[in-house]
């Protein structure tokens, strides 16, 4: 089965970049420390979650307030 491409907004929007804000302004927001971490899914390459629910080895950013 073949996949569509992937249009310039998901692929921005699927970003390290976007993943980094959003982490940035959860962690501003008072969600506690966030990671970006990287998945195995072409749609979702990156996700942001609590830094304490993730495994060292999938962790691309951890962003914490001091």
């Amino acid at each position: 089965m073949d996949t569509e491409p992937l249009s310039p907004l998901r692929r921005r929007l699927c970003g390290r970049d976007n993943a980094d804000r959003v982490a940035e302004r959860m962690c501003e927001d008072g969600f506690g420390p966030q990671a970006v971490v990287r998945t195995r899914c072409e749609l979702q390459p990156y996700r942001v979650m609590p830094s304490d629910e993730t495994t060292d080895e999938d962790v691309e950013l951890e962003v914490v307030m001091l």
